[in-house]
């Protein structure tokens, strides 16, 4: 091993990534940048590691070379009218990751616009996924497969936003206007009767059916606050809206060439899952991991947009509960404003992976060190911030990129209701 690393790197370089103790040194499992000058150098470099929450960094830029950060997911909503105040609504789902309690709100508002206040039979179909704590609680914290439901599911976390429609709306409603600009009216009114799922091979419109589009915030929006609060359950949601695994694979091998000796991605959240009634744990090479960073950043520089509009930004991101968890572990006077990246802890490792903006350019890095057990994690967090702070000073301090931080929206005047009975939409 260390023949091979003399051979890719130079003795600064070594020096530099490995860390000053022994201790520390024992527990890197893998650090690699990639320099100004396009090179990739460091310890472990194309050894498979477990990356944890790192994860979705590889889930986000599945998402934005596939669908483009300016997309929206969408989602229609067919009407039906049954009688002069009655209709049947099915929703044909378009897999939006954030279809929540709040959501959900918001479509009855779009609805009462249009004169709904009644149903007899609301349906929808199976890319429609619907999941109340969305954004917080515990159990998409400690299991996200949790809060993925299946039909009955639906069904019962309808009926119960149905029951419970106007529980927090005021102020959903208050926030949603003030970010957003959006007119809502002011108290939501849905009778339900029916609520069912029913395939998309089943649904059959009526002529007189009209049919809205309703669409979610921009991809890099969703993306953004999936990163910079580690939610496992957006992740694992979109990583299925672009397919399963094997379409990773396949996606991740024609877009750079690497394969299972580079990187095994189970999951979009790299929390861990049963295979085979083993653990999987996400794994990827730190040279895959630096590299994946790098294309992304380049791609989105083509849509207008850096690094920053997806991933954490040190020091940025207010919240409207509580800092990002870049911030909340790495920031500090040299990383404000110039460390963009996603943090990682399970059993086994302790990650973090992204940019320094340095005096010199850009350094992707990434950086897994063992372990991330309670008791074991915070010094492992330690480790990484000195090796942060040696990339900066490595390449001549840091260079603030100047980012301001968006609240958060779940919807915005894109989302609202339009109408396209009729059309074909891809």
């Amino acid at each position: 091993m260390k023949q091979r690393l003399i051979t890719r790197t130079s003795v600064v370089a070594v020096a530099f990534l490995i860390l000053s103790t022994g201790y520390a040194a024992d527990r890197t499992k893998a650090s690699c940048i990639i320099d100004p000058s396009g090179k990739i150098e460091g310890t472990n470099v194309d050894k498979l590691v477990e990356i944890a929450s790192v994860s979705k960094v590889l889930t986000t830029h599945w998402v934005v070379k596939k669908l483009g950060a300016h997309r929206r997911f969408i989602t229609k909503i067919n009407l039906t009218e049954v009688d002069k105040e009655t209709y049947d609504i099915h929703i044909t789902g378009g897999m939006d990751p954030l279809f929540s309690k709040s959501k959900f709100q918001f479509m009855v508002s779009e609805l009462n616009k249009v004169g709904v206040t009644k149903v007899r039979n609301m349906t929808f179909d199976e890319s429609f996924k619907y999941a109340d704590p969305i954004r917080t609680g515990g159990r998409v914290a400690n299991n996200p497969e949790h809060a993925i439901l299946g039909r009955n599911g639906m069904i019962t976390a309808l009926r119960d936003a149905v029951k419970r429609l106007n529980d927090g709306y005021a102020t959903f409603r208050k926030n949603l206007e003030n970010k957003a600009g959006i007119s809502m009216v002011s108290r939501l009114a849905l009778g339900v009767q029916n609520i069912d799922g029913l395939a998309a091979t089943e649904y059959q419109s009526a002529v007189s059916t009209r049919t809205f589009m309703m669409s979610s915030s921009e991809v890099h929006v969703i993306l953004k606050e999936m990163n910079r609060k580690s939610n496992n359950y957006i992740a694992n949601m979109a990583f299925r809206a672009m397919g399963d695994a094997s379409a990773y694979k396949a996606f991740i091998e024609k877009e750079l060439g690497l394969n299972s000796e580079d990187l095994m991605m189970g999951n979009g959240s790299g929390y861990p899952i049963k295979v085979d009634g083993k653990r999987f744990d996400n794994r990827a090479t730190c040279s895959a991991v630096v590299r994946i960073i790098k294309d992304m950043r380049e791609a989105l520089v083509k849509e207008d947009l850096r690094l920053g509009d997806v991933v954490a930004v040190a020091g940025s991101d207010a919240s409207d509960d509580s800092p990002s968890t870049t911030s909340a572990v790495y920031k500090n006077e040299t990383t404000e404003d110039a460390l963009i990246a996603k943090t990682g802890t399970s059993d086994p490792v302790v990650a973090l992976a992204g940019a320094a903006s340095t005096k010199e350019g850009v350094i992707y890095f990434s950086i897994m060190m063992a372990d991330g057990r309670p008791g074991k994690a915070a010094s492992a967090r330690s480790l990484i911030g000195q090796e942060v702070r040696r990339i900066f000073k490595r390449f001549g301090g840091p260079e603030e990129i100047g980012f301001k931080a968006r609240g958060f929206s779940m919807a915005d005047k894109g989302s609202m209701f339009v109408e396209v009975t009729g059309e074909k939409l891809n």
